[in-house]
């Protein structure tokens, strides 16, 4: 099992983000009972071949943030094809 803390940890993190053209969006995250935040997500507002598409993703993390580390990186090469995404 995963190690916990004995109390949880309640502070949010939250952040907002928009585009010039029609999308604004919010994220919140709070670590709670776990010794680090395993969880994470990403978004990419614009995608470079097509700025009226958007990718989003939200990561569990279930005991690790190493999850999120490979899968970000899978992510953007699929997503973006190229090097020009940011968000991730």
């Amino acid at each position: 099992m995963c190690q916990t803390l004995s109390e949880p940890v309640t502070t949010k993190h939250t952040e907002s983000y928009q585009n010039m053209q029609f999308l604004k969006v919010g994220s919140s995250s709070m670590q709670g009972w776990r010794i680090n935040m395993e969880d994470s997500h990403t978004q990419i507002l614009e995608l470079p071949d097509d700025p009226s598409a958007a990718f989003f993703g939200v990561y569990d993390g279930h005991g690790g943030n190493n999850y999120f580390k490979r899968i970000s990186t899978t992510n953007s090469s699929v997503v973006c094809q190229n090097d020009s995404c940011t968000g991730f």
